[in-house]
């Protein structure tokens, strides 16, 4: 069994304290975390304060001696299971112009950039600080 990479779990350790300091989120599961020596996957099922929930995705690898998301996948629904958002970048969209950079919404599927968990918190974060 290798050890784990202090850089994968640090970085795994951010995303939960995120969680734990966000306001918007009311508590989160932690699905599935792997810790390889170069790379690690972590699934999340975090409720929200609007009982409104955030499935989290990440595969990072180690790309000189910093963690890099490679995979990514943000899918935010409200609490009867209709989706609000999905950001990830899984390479099925050829179409959008950031490809394989994506969002879908309710009425179908936009470009998008990149987001991080910590944009993608602030978005919902502001959604639910309207909704009060």
């Amino acid at each position: 069994m290798s050890e784990e990479n202090p850089s994968v779990s640090a970085y795994f350790d951010e995303v939960k304290y995120l969680l734990i300091t966000e306001p918007s989120i009311g508590s989160f599961d932690i699905l599935r975390e792997v810790v390889k020596e170069k790379e690690g996957l972590i699934r999340i099922r975090a409720m929200l304060s609007n009982k409104g929930i955030l499935e989290i995705f990440e595969y990072v690898t180690i790309d000189r001696e910093k963690p890099v998301v490679n995979t990514y996948s943000f899918h935010w629904q409200d609490g009867r299971g209709n989706l609000l958002s999905r950001w990830d970048n899984a390479p099925h969209h050829k179409e959008v112009t950031r490809f394989p950079h994506h969002r879908h919404l309710e009425n179908g599927v936009v470009s998008s950039k990149q987001v991080t968990l910590r944009e993608v918190l602030e978005i919902i974060q502001e959604e639910i600080s309207q909704q009060m």
